[in-house]
């Protein structure tokens, strides 16, 4: 996997750990994210996004997440749209039973317009600052629906 970052114009402010700790309008406050990806690489850097973003993450692979009690709650789950047996709109429609108030986004690599069983999309790659600005209107209210963040 590669990741291709913009270069910062001359003069232009740079944030880095410590100066993104500073815009907490875009952090959680520990809500529970089930995260379903197969690739050990991104799902490395969603760990340390998270992480920094003050969500509670739990990881799983598809066939986990299925074993998954219902019972258990999740603010948000992110599904890769590639998964090995299913399509992650498969997944997302399987999980939704019993996980009604679950927010799911779809993580994608193409151009792809939201519908089917996500709540929203967010397409690959992305940056922390899309990852907290996604999460967070995914939680506010119901105005993420039907949204492609890219």
């Amino acid at each position: 996997m590669s990741v291709y970052l913009p270069l910062a114009q001359e003069g232009a402010e740079v944030l880095g750990r410590e100066g993104w700790g500073e815009q907490e309008a875009e952090r959680g406050n520990f809500e529970r994210v089930l995260v379903v990806e197969e690739e050990e690489e991104l799902r490395k850097d969603l760990s340390s996004m998270l992480a920094k973003l003050n969500y509670d993450a739990v990881f799983a692979s598809s066939g986990e997440a299925l074993e998954i009690p219902a019972t258990e709650r999740f603010d948000i789950v992110l599904v890769d749209v590639v998964l090995p047996k299913m399509s992650g709109d498969e997944l997302i429609e399987r999980l939704k039973q019993g996980r009604g108030d679950a927010r799911f986004i779809l993580l994608t690599e193409n151009e792809r317009s939201p519908g089917g069983a996500a709540d929203s999309v967010i397409k690959k790659p992305f940056s922390l600052e899309t990852l907290a600005l996604s999460l967070k209107a995914s939680l506010e209210n119901d105005e993420s629906e039907g949204r492609t963040i890219h």
